[in-house]
């Protein structure tokens, strides 16, 4: 009997992860964030680094809904950009194949939660552009 494409990834995860996975993503694909944020922390916290990139992208979007949801205080705003972006940090770290886009990705939201912090964003943008596989001039020429 063949694996579904979904459990692939989570074949040798635990119970525990498969389970918050699949229910976390029931919420995800009709929007409901609100509902999703629980499970997915669940999931993150029972799943191996690394067993799925789409724990790390729905974190970011779940991040962006909470930051919206909570745009009028400014402290746990703040955080949440900050969970936001560590949710690029470990894509970067766990999935290095999708490192180049995902660190765009990151500058990208730096640019519209953090407009105001030019170094750190500035530091983003080096980081993603060292990740850029070089341009191969002689299939140019």
């Amino acid at each position: 009997m063949a694996i579904p494409a979904f459990s692939q990834g989570l074949a040798n995860a635990s119970v525990e992860c498969q389970r918050s996975v699949a229910f976390y993503t029931d919420y995800i694909k009709v929007d409901n964030f609100r509902d999703a944020a629980p499970i997915w922390r669940e999931a993150l916290r029972e799943c191996p680094p690394g067993v799925r990139q789409s724990i790390y992208v729905d974190g970011i979007r779940i991040f962006k809904y909470l930051i919206e949801q909570n745009k009028d205080n400014a402290q746990l705003k703040n955080s949440l950009i900050d969970s936001m972006l560590t949710m690029y940090d470990l894509r970067v770290e766990h999935f290095p194949k999708y490192a180049a886009s995902a660190s765009m990705f990151k500058v990208y939201d730096m640019l519209e939660y953090m407009g105001n912090e030019d170094q750190k964003i500035l530091e983003s943008i080096e980081k993603a552009m060292e990740r850029l596989e070089p341009v191969n001039m002689r299939a140019i020429d």
